[in-house]
């Protein structure tokens, strides 16, 4: 069977006309009449240069129309899209385009500056930008590759705890088939309207999908979201959907506005009740959904935004951590001790460049089917499943810390064991704290201020590594 994923949107962009597809802060609005051209001029442009099925190419520029047109455009032509994490270290990034040797890179200004730091990058064989695409004539028609469905479609890289980065592959068959379970839980035909748009990848299925997309500017900057809501209600389209983590929604409750929205759809981190409830407040008739998945299966698990927090507040917990019952595409194994694996057609196959990563999250069974380990570890009761912490973390210590949460009523902290193993409690705002968690937890003896950074991409998580390496002299004293 043949198939590329490039199908659903290309019949959108011949026949939704003058409809926005795509606001960015930069560009305004782009119609999918506009987007089809520019498709079309993307692929006159990679196809003049060679790059045809099984081609490479890394992309390296800031959401907008010709990016997205890119993406289109190499996908039609059964071309791999490349996309690496600016943050990555260079030594990692050089390493990934060594290993994958992509044929062209594509990049806006900022691209280029962060590609002349890496020598790999700048021994590609191509070099492509702006001016070559708006220089291009469009193709009459778009091409659309007839793939076998295995084949790449976008290969991610991420910074990892080794010297060689997970890729992961998307191929046209995965993109098929998530974007056919995502419209089954979330119809498209009950989206009256646009989405406000905060990651980037949801832009490719709102357009297969022939929705208009706000894309929101990395930064999140107040005064551009004021301006992206006053173009919406200027133009007689404002948002009614949002998928986004709780960093973005407890900043979009600062900044206020959007009040249209129906549909919010709220993962990727942990989520306090206390600012679900804010939100329910806020947007009252508004339908939450808890979403519980990862980067490499999208999604496992939906609950109802409103379940899951009484749900959760009824056992006494800080966070959000009721998640539901897994969507009936995905088979679900909980005979590990350390977490469940995961198996269906939104599970992303082997990583590229990582052979370790495979050995410990990939396995197939005897029938060649493919089985993720999620690195969770997952609960389950009468009433569904309940997060219950990362894999890594010592049984019971995910439980304590959601105790000390609660009996706080904040989460700026976590607990260690150190080498002698003793329990420490590192975070800030500790140490005045101290005495008051050890009537509930008398094991947690000591206590280290560090202030604590998050993820680069939730702006959320806490990463614990960073906070461990500020405290390392004084757990090792």
């Amino acid at each position: 069977m043949t198939m590329n994923c490039l199908t659903m949107a290309a019949d959108q962009l011949e026949s939704r006309g003058a409809q926005m597809a795509l606001w960015t802060e930069d560009d305004g609005p782009v119609s999918f009449a506009e987007m089809f051209v520019l498709t079309r001029r993307a692929q006159a442009l990679l196809q003049r240069q060679g790059i045809g099925p099984g081609d490479h190419v890394l992309l390296f520029a800031l959401p907008g129309p010709r990016l997205y047109a890119m993406i289109m455009g190499l996908l039609g032509l059964g071309a791999a899209v490349m996309l690496v994490e600016p943050w990555m270290p260079i030594e990692r990034v050089d390493h990934v385009v060594r290993s994958t040797r992509p044929k062209a890179f594509y990049a806006g200004w900022l691209g280029r500056l962060w590609g002349l730091r890496v020598k790999a990058i700048r021994e590609i064989p191509l070099h492509l930008g702006l001016k070559d695409f708006d220089a291009e004539k469009p193709l009459d028609k778009l091409h659309i590759h007839a793939c076998t469905g295995d084949e790449r479609g976008i290969v991610t890289f991420s910074s990892g705890t080794s010297a060689a980065p997970k890729g992961v592959v998307r191929t046209h068959r995965y993109m098929t088939d998530i974007t056919e379970i995502l419209n089954k839980y979330d119809p498209p035909e009950q989206q009256h309207g646009p989405d406000l748009c905060l990651f980037a990848n949801l832009a490719t299925l709102h357009i297969a999908n022939g929705r208009s997309a706000y894309l929101i500017p990395h930064h999140w900057k107040g005064r551009s979201l004021k301006k992206l809501e006053a173009a919406a209600v200027a133009g007689g389209q404002e948002p009614v959907s949002l998928i986004c983590g709780p960093a973005f929604l407890k900043h979009l409750l600062t900044v206020g506005g959007f009040p249209k929205l129906e549909h919010i759809h709220v993962g990727g981190a942990l989520t306090p009740t206390s600012l679900f409830e804010e939100a329910f407040a806020r947007w009252p008739h508004a339908r939450f959904t808890h979403i519980y998945g990862g980067s490499e299966v999208e999604p496992v698990a939906f609950a109802d935004g409103r379940v899951a927090v009484a749900e959760s507040k009824a056992a006494g917990l800080f966070h959000t951590l009721f998640v539901g019952n897994p969507i009936e595409e995905l088979a679900i194994d909980m005979h590990d001790e350390k977490g469940p694996w995961v198996a269906g057609p939104n599970v992303c196959p082997e990583y590229v460049g990582a052979n370790d990563e495979n050995k410990k999250y990939k396995r197939r069974d005897a029938d060649g089917r493919l089985w993720h380990f999620m690195g969770d570890r997952l609960k389950k009761t009468d009433a569904g499943y309940w997060y219950a912490g990362r894999s890594f973390q010592e049984p019971g210590i995910f439980e304590l810390e959601e105790k000390l949460f609660a009996l706080l009523q904040r989460d700026k902290f976590f607990l260690h064991r150190d080498e002698k193993g003793v329990l420490c409690v590192i975070g800030e705002g500790v140490k005045k704290d101290l005495a008051k968690m050890q009537v509930l937890a008398p094991e947690v003896l000591r206590a280290f201020e560090v202030t604590l950074v998050v993820d680069r991409r939730h702006r959320a998580r806490i990463d614990r590594a960073h906070a461990l390496g500020k405290a390392a002299k004084w757990l090792a004293g």
